[in-house]
């Protein structure tokens, strides 16, 4: 192997390594978050809510709010506040907002999650 190519590797490996170290630190608050109030919301999962460009807190703060109105934690609670902020029009909703626009599906629905 001649230099150029160790420098080109060498420069590729590091540029993934803080590529993913980057992506890491911006959603670590929001797992840390979600694992210190036994959300049970993965890494992966707010990575994803980024990509979707959907904020976790806000995200988290819904999920948390329905949990404590006492609804039972599952992802397809998680994904019901994730639609729920996709279908809302508005930009600027509050996490409150959000968790009763999620229970007025629920009961729309007519089952409890």
């Amino acid at each position: 192997m001649d230099n150029i190519e160790v420098f080109i590797y060498g420069f590729l490996a590091g540029a993934a390594s803080i590529g993913f170290l980057g992506a890491v630190a911006v959603c670590l608050p929001s797992w840390t978050r979600s694992w210190s109030c036994n959300a049970n919301i993965g890494l992966m999962q707010i990575v994803g809510m980024r990509l979707r460009r959907h904020p976790p807190r806000l995200m988290l703060d819904a999920y948390i709010a329905l949990f404590n109105r006492g609804h039972k934690k599952s992802g397809r609670l998680m994904a019901m506040v994730e639609s729920a902020y996709a279908a809302s029009a508005r930009r600027d909703i509050t996490a409150e907002e959000l968790a009763g626009l999620v229970e007025e599906r629920i009961k729309s629905e007519g089952s409890e999650i």
